[in-house]
């Protein structure tokens, strides 16, 4: 009796370490999808187009130039820039890497404007542990402006003319 029992409890325990069947689930793939639309965005810029004082008849010197960073997603293709246009107060090129526009301020001064978008600087593939960068430009405005009469009734008067740029991709 005692082998008998021996026996039955070497069977049970081999019973329990065996796997069992009861215990298996079914399985199944599926897709993860998405549709990205691309995008850029355009950060500040790193201060005002300034021409500093000038005076009437005498060309000012050029301001120093300004810029600002894009960020576009990666390995985007054709993007270009476009100054913004109103009848008669600015004006641009076609959206183009290096737009150029005119101006004229508050004050009666005209101006030019010129734009150039950099090579980009790549961003880094998403992975498992990071979800990546944006391809970065620098964007950046230079202006110039001829020797001129303005308009003023006063000893001095300060001009002004917010401009935007538009990027197209």
């Amino acid at each position: 009796m005692k082998k008998i029992l021996a026996l039955g409890a070497i069977v049970s325990s081999l019973a329990l370490m065996a796997p069992s069947s009861q215990a298996a689930v079914g399985s199944n793939t599926f897709d993860v999808t998405a549709s990205l639309t691309s995008a850029c965005t355009v950060g500040a810029f790193s201060g005002a187009l300034a021409f500093g004082t000038v005076t009437a008849f005498v060309a000012p010197s050029n301001p120093s130039a300004i810029t600002s960073s894009v960020s576009c997603t990666r390995n985007l293709t054709g993007v270009t820039a476009v100054f913004d246009t109103s009848a008669g107060v600015a004006g641009s090129s076609a959206a183009a890497a290096s737009p150029t526009g005119d101006g004229l301020l508050s004050n009666g001064l005209r101006y030019t404007i010129t734009g150039a978008l950099g090579t980009a600087a790549a961003g880094t593939a998403a992975t498992n542990a990071s979800i990546g960068t944006a391809d970065i430009y620098t964007f950046t405005v230079n202006g110039a402006m001829v020797a001129q009469a303005g308009t003023c009734a006063t000893a001095s008067c300060a001009g002004t003319q917010t401009r935007t740029v538009t990027l197209n991709f």
